[in-house]
């Protein structure tokens, strides 16, 4: 005979202890946020800018409960806090947002924002010695947005130096050196005794001149950069022979203007010799009216060819005067082409009186 068994292979097992079953790891959902990345770049040139300095503070929509307006107001009431300029120029409506200044990177001008809850209202403001302040609002998005900042150049003061001299290389006493802007504006350097001048002033375009009562002016058009540094040598030449009369018409030249040739508006050396005459008559008395440039041309030629070239004409001689420390705003120019001959165009003679540059004080 045999001996067998049946086993039941579940009945008196034990149960497997907790810690060996295995189990999926409990993970929480991260926070959404959102982060910007700039860039801060100049306006004209397009360059990135290093150490531009973003503070952020709560834009002034932001709504806030109760519970945390009462904590802003404490802390509005610390001394210490009152004390902290930066952290009181980040106020906005009562509400502080308590992260530190942060740079644009050296060589890119990039930055990375601190992370926020998206919604979040902010208020950004970028500040640089070399550039207007700017204020920018941005609502947080979630990820990441990317933005690219421009900043306006300050306009810095230019050192403009130099000396007044004669013919012979010697100091002017009495001379004046005058700035005169684009946009009409005039002002004075201050010249001491030995002739020389050394003044901050304002980047801008324009011309400078030297005057003196018994000299002929010197001068020429400049445009100052920022943070540039001019240097000036300005030569005042006697008069032996005035070629210019004023009477209470006009200006009266003891010769004429007659560019480089008949189709030009290029003066010579002999024109600028009359207008250096005509300059120093105007800057010595400040009190005549304002002095037009009629230019006048001969018939042989198209017609709106011949105006535009008169026009160009009157123009040039405005602005070598101009150059030469005149004030823009006491001259006019105007062409008027061949409409209005002294004498008959009938001959190369007449023509040639035709051509013609004339003077004339107009209230």
């Amino acid at each position: 005979f045999g001996v067998s068994w049946n086993i039941d292979p579940i009945a008196g097992a034990k149960e497997r202890p907790d810690f060996m079953t295995p189990s999926e790891p409990e993970t929480e959902e991260p926070d959404p946020i959102g982060v910007l990345e700039g860039l801060i770049v100049d306006e004209e040139s397009d360059e990135p800018i290093e150490g531009a300095r973003i503070a952020y503070a709560f834009h002034e929509d932001m709504e806030f409960d109760e519970e945390e307006q009462q904590e802003d107001e404490e802390l509005q009431e610390d001394e210490e806090l009152q004390e902290d300029e930066e952290l009181q120029e980040d106020e906005q409506n009562g509400r502080v947002l308590d992260v530190n200044p942060q740079l644009s990177a050296l060589e890119t001008g990039t930055f990375r924002s601190y992370e926020f809850e998206p919604g979040t209202k902010l208020s950004l403001v970028i500040e640089h010695p070399d550039y207007v302040e700017k204020k920018l609002d941005w609502t947080v998005e979630e990820g990441t947005e990317e933005m690219q900042i421009a900043l306006e150049p300050i306009l810095r003061d230019a050192i403009v130096t130099g000396r007044v001299v004669d013919d012979d290389g010697e100091p002017v006493e009495g001379a004046e050196v005058v700035a005169i802007r684009d946009d009409g504006e005039v002002f004075a350097l201050d010249v001491d005794d030995e002739g020389r001048f050394d003044q901050e002033i304002e980047a801008y375009q324009g011309t400078v001149a030297a005057i003196h009562d018994e000299l002929l002016p010197a001068g020429g058009r400049f445009d100052v950069e920022e943070d540039e540094d001019i240097d000036f040598e300005f030569a005042l030449r006697a008069v032996d022979e005035w070629l210019v009369e004023i009477d209470e018409d006009g200006i009266d030249l003891e010769g004429s203007i007659g560019f480089e040739d008949e189709r030009s508006e290029a003066l010579t050396d002999e024109d600028l010799e009359l207008i250096d005459h005509i300059a120093a008559r105007l800057l010595q008395d400040g009190e005549l009216p304002t002095l037009r440039i009629e230019a006048h041309v001969d018939d042989d030629g198209d017609d709106e060819e011949l105006m535009e070239l008169s026009v160009a004409r009157a123009e040039a001689v405005k602005q070598a005067l101009v150059e030469r420390g005149v004030d823009p705003t006491r001259l006019d120019s105007e062409g008027l082409g061949s409409t209005q001959p002294i004498v008959p165009n009938t001959s190369n003679r007449n023509r040639e009186m035709n051509r013609r540059v004339e003077f004339e004080f107009v209230e």
